[in-house]
């Protein structure tokens, strides 16, 4: 029975110091979230939006009406880097012709991941800020004039959009990670960004090198943060993207092995941090690499102690087995099991270009 007690006191401690922290973390940035106000400056450049596309030819017209909506054509360069088998560069270059908007097409020969088309397209952009975007999303009025208005106030160097929550696992996902970003944003800085909207100024992309394969859009605005400039999520920037019926837990995990890989890269930069920000990466850096763990190890001790007879702990259980029914807590649990995994399958490597999950024609 002493062994018994020893391993429900354990996994006790651990559930407590997991839930704890994290939502600890989720109330500071939530606090913080209320009291932000975006920078906001005047932008009077240029513009190139940056689209990778692979077979997204029953999306793309539309993709490419929302960003030509979005800001004057007379200072705005549209470029897609497209590898599709199914005439979607076709499309681009149809609706160019249709619209009398110019838009210029690389063709890619084979496909060498997201981060590659990107870095190619960065090197023909010609506008003062690049806006890198992907073809499965839509940004709602006005986010692009709002993410070039907070570009251009002193001391920002990338902006990202936040998500329009879905309904569902993924809404109430989305609607939790929204408050983090704001909130670190209001901090200092966003260690975590959104490839649907994400801009920067050309010259210190360049300078930075480009993006880096994994999650290249977080990757980036880590490095931006890392060089004293903030990068931020705006509540104004809104992006609703597409989400995968069928293939969605694959789609979800492909997204937590970037997402982990990103933040053990990132979280060895801790030293160095600017003030604000380095807190900020601590917490993200605990919340997705240590406190899954954490998770895992409570509900093994638990699991131990109700097998060696431990009624408490069967108890124990049944009350984590019956939070299930809500919402916010199988969101939770469903999100670490994912980030768990991911850490597993990076062990055996890395992979850069995915097979391609297919999603809904409208968000």
């Amino acid at each position: 029975m002493y062994v018994a007690a020893l391993l429900l006191a354990t996994g006790v401690a651990l559930l407590l110091w997991h839930a704890a922290s994290a939502l600890a973390y989720y109330a500071l940035m939530l606090r913080r979230s209320r009291a932000y106000r975006p920078p906001k400056g005047a932008f009077s450049g240029t513009v190139t939006v940056v689209i990778p596309t692979y077979n997204e030819s029953k999306i793309i017209r539309g993709k490419l009406d929302n960003v030509a909506s979005q800001w004057d054509p007379s200072r705005l360069e549209i470029i897609v880097v497209d590898s599709s088998t199914d005439g979607t560069a076709d499309e681009v270059e149809r609706w160019s012709r249709g619209r009398g908007l110019p838009v210029k097409v690389l063709r890619e020969a084979s496909r060498s991941g997201k981060h590659a088309a990107e870095n190619w397209a960065l090197r023909e952009a010609r506008g003062d800020v690049v806006v890198f975007t992907d073809a499965d999303c839509e940004w709602s009025p006005g986010s692009l004039r709002s993410a070039l208005s907070s570009l251009a106030a002193p001391g920002v160097g990338l902006v990202t959009c936040i998500k329009e929550p879905p309904r569902g696992v993924e809404g109430t996902y989305r609607s939790l990670y929204n408050v983090l970003r704001l909130g670190e944003s209001q901090a200092h800085s966003t260690p975590i960004a959104h490839g649907e909207l994400l801009a920067v100024r050309r010259d210190l992309a360049t300078k930075l090198g480009g993006l880096r394969p994994g999650a290249d859009d977080s990757d980036l605005a880590h490095r931006v943060a890392m060089e004293g400039l903030r990068s931020i999520a705006l509540p104004d920037a809104v992006c609703r993207e597409y989400v995968p019926g069928r293939g969605y837990f694959r789609w979800k995990l492909r997204r937590a092995q970037h997402l982990v890989e990103h933040m053990a890269r990132a979280s060895r930069d801790l030293p160095r941090a600017p003030k604000g920000y380095r807190a900020v990466l601590a917490w993200e850096s605990f919340l997705h690499l240590v406190n899954p763990w954490l998770a895992l190890a409570s509900l093994a001790s638990l699991v131990a102690s109700a097998a060696l007879g431990s009624l408490p702990a069967a108890v124990v259980l049944a009350l984590i087995a019956a939070s299930m029914t809500l919402g916010m807590a199988r969101t939770w649990a469903l999100e670490q099991l994912f980030l768990v995994t991911a850490m597993v399958k990076n062990l055996r490597g890395r992979e850069y270009v995915w097979e391609k999950v297919e999603k809904p024609v409208s968000p």
